[in-house]
């Protein structure tokens, strides 16, 4: 299980178009889905010659809901990718990640809903909830060592004053 997250880079992420499979999970069966989402996911996308060499992201939307919240199992793709249309686009809105690179020892659906919402982001900075959480995996997704996980950051208003208004 991860402790409290320490981050490697703070990061200004861009819009990227996602294309995957959406579940809706309740907190307690996270773990127990998470594996079959994403064999499930894998054995698909290998079937997109165009898109089985792509970075994958799984992505956490809706945490701050009641009990539930969605989980993606997705792919980047290019605006010329031909999409099948049982994968559903998800479009990514850029911003400010905090990232940091793990081993995936844990489910990580599980971390973004039970652990995220009790740790401390870097000085200057607040979760900003309105963005998802994500992780990245390169492409031999089952032969897996690490994972790129990343948090949404948005500067805290005391930073942002200072930006705004320094002192002279």
């Amino acid at each position: 299980m991860l402790a409290q997250i320490q981050i490697d880079a703070i990061e200004s992420m861009p819009k990227k178009r996602l294309v995957g499979y959406c579940a809706i999970l309740n907190h307690e069966a996270a773990t127990e889905y998470y594996e079959k989402l994403w064999v499930n996911f894998i054995e698909r996308i290998n079937q997109i010659p165009a898109l089985s060499k792509r970075d994958l992201y799984g992505v956490c939307t809706n945490l701050q809901g009641n009990n539930y919240f969605e989980y993606w199992t997705t792919v980047e793709c290019h605006a010329q990718d031909r999409i099948p249309p049982d994968l559903v686009q998800l479009p990514l809105d850029g911003g400010i990640y905090g990232s940091r690179i793990e081993r995936p020892e844990v489910s990580l659906p599980m971390f973004y809903t039970k652990e995220a919402s009790s740790w401390t982001p870097p000085k200057d900075y607040v979760l900003d909830w309105k963005l998802p959480f994500f992780e990245v995996y390169k492409p031999n997704w089952f032969n897996r060592k690490t994972v790129k996980i990343c948090i949404p950051l948005n500067f805290s208003l005391n930073a942002l004053l200072q930006h705004l208004f320094p002192r002279g």
